[in-house]
């Protein structure tokens, strides 16, 4: 039992009983001590049961041990955010384990040739999807995490852009490939089939984003599992029947794969959903405005993140850039962690309506996440070139210099994703478009000055100036976005 005491110079007390057959009497004499001191007025009671044991605790200021609880272990909300950043960071840990296995596999079967055959059909599919979505994806989370009651017209809207606008991206493509069939990156069935893959690719991205948005994070993971696993289960049946595959024939498992991956998804979400309503034109509209926010942000992003392999292809050539591409391959694997972080932070922030709140969180969160990055990057370096030699070969050593520079510059890139998250939960507004537009610029500009001087090394340091001065930007621009609305109770879409 909780007895509260008001009074106007008095501090507010609590006081615990955890026995349910003494509290009333133990209530009672409280109020009597307290009224004879003069100290209160009124008292509310509120009991819950503590157990048979005991008397009376102890008395402390009112909100302390809840803010101590708070801090030593968390509140609902902190504890699920945790268990769903832990779950699904080792699901990533897994399927990146799964996805080298792939690579193994496919390439054992398949040899380089018919490897790079399917290689280029899985693509075509996947980057198909990612440019039809227009930034769809991310607008289906945020709607849904601040309205739960948009999900039936979010799940039919999400079904009628993949098959509409995916199907008639496959039929455009088709068209231009048949008029053009040297720019068609392979032919007859592996073409069908990287053709289907975009609006297969681009339901499981809508769909699953959708499960995002309603925090069914379980069944968001599963997906993931049951996508990987299912297609190196599958080959690895399909190899032992018949020993010899064709590039088609993997395609075909991917494919298949894809589908039973996007069936459980459209099962899942129409569960939830309850029933599908016609899709909504109006909320489509909604979705679009936004989308195209983060659609570019998402482009300008890629621009930053990638461009510089192709400059060091084209200023350093081929042998630089198998060094340099090693080296932001491993650096990604270090991103993992804040890109699970900002997944699972989106919806949580988007659901709320307070922004001083939902800014108060995304700068606690920065924090951490900067102080985890920080020591799994240090990790990360300390043992840097001898698993290079191990896993890829001495002849890969000239790449660990760029590694380390890259492993500084990631700990802002990963603190400039829970920045660039909490702009996405308040709209993705213009102001959040633009740096990432100038950062790209000015990532490309330095690569241009410095790779003819200092090589793979040069773009690396390339990229920690840009990564370092977009935090800065991007946390100083939400800084004045969140002094200039304090006084609005929900976030301005479009300010």
């Amino acid at each position: 039992m909780f007895v509260h005491a008001k009074g106007n110079t008095a501090p507010t007390y609590f006081l615990e009983v955890r026995d349910v057959r003494n509290q009333q009497p133990a209530a009672r004499a409280f109020q009597k001590r307290h009224n004879r001191r003069g100290k209160a007025a009124s008292l509310a009671i509120n009991s819950q049961n503590h157990g048979p044991k005991a008397a009376l605790n102890h008395i402390v200021p009112a909100g302390f041990a809840a803010r101590a609880r708070n801090l030593f272990w968390g509140g609902p909300e902190r504890r699920q955010f945790f268990g769903h950043v832990s779950a699904t960071f080792a699901v990533r840990v897994v399927l990146i384990a799964t996805g080298l296995i792939t690579s193994i596999m496919t390439a054992r079967i398949l040899g380089p040739a018919g490897r790079g055959l399917f290689s280029a059909t899985f693509v075509m599919g996947a980057m198909g999807g990612q440019f039809a979505n227009l930034g769809m994806h991310s607008a289906n989370t945020y709607y849904v995490a601040r309205d739960r009651g948009l999900f039936p017209q979010l799940v039919s809207n999400a079904l009628c852009m993949a098959y509409v606008i995916g199907g008639s991206l496959a039929l455009l493509l088709c068209g231009l490939f048949i008029l053009r069939p040297s720019w068609a990156p392979v032919h007859g069935e592996l073409l069908t089939i990287g053709l289907i893959l975009i609006p297969v690719s681009l339901s499981q991205l809508l769909l699953q984003n959708l499960l995002l948005g309603v925090k069914d994070i379980r069944w968001y993971n599963i997906v993931d599992v049951i996508f990987r696993t299912s297609f190196v289960i599958v080959l690895g049946l399909c190899w032992l029947a018949v020993r010899r595959l064709s590039p088609e024939q993997v395609a075909l498992v991917s494919l298949s794969t894809t589908g039973v991956a996007g069936g459980v998804l459209a099962f899942r979400n129409v569960f939830l959903a309850g029933h599908l309503p016609r899709p909504n034109v109006a909320l489509f509209r909604k979705q679009a405005d936004f989308g195209m926010r983060s659609y570019l942000t998402c482009l300008s992003g890629y621009a930053v993140l990638k461009s510089d392999v192709l400059l060091v292809k084209y200023l350093a050539g081929a042998t630089a850039t198998g060094l340099y591409s090693l080296a932001s391959s491993m650096t990604d694997f270090i991103y993992t962690f804040p890109a699970v972080v900002g997944m699972i932070l989106f919806p949580m922030l988007a659901g709320s309506g307070d922004l001083n709140c939902k800014w108060r969180r995304a700068r606690k969160t920065t924090l951490g996440v900067s102080g985890i990055m920080a020591l799994i990057a240090a990790c990360a370096a300390l043992v840097a070139k001898p698993i290079t030699a191990f896993m890829f070969g001495r002849a890969f050593l000239p790449a660990v210099p760029a590694f380390l520079i890259l492993c500084v510059a990631i700990v802002f890139y990963g603190a400039n994703n829970v920045v660039s998250i909490f702009f996405s939960s308040c709209g993705q507004p213009w102001r959040s478009v633009w740096p990432w537009s100038a950062a790209a610029g000015l990532n490309i500009s330095l690569n241009l000055v410095i790779i003819p001087r200092w090589g793979i090394e040069g773009a690396a340091f390339s990229s920690l100036i840009t990564y370092v001065a977009l935090f800065l930007v991007q946390y100083l621009l939400a800084t004045l976005y969140v002094r200039g609305n304090v006084e609005s109770s929900t976030d301005p879409l479009n300010a």
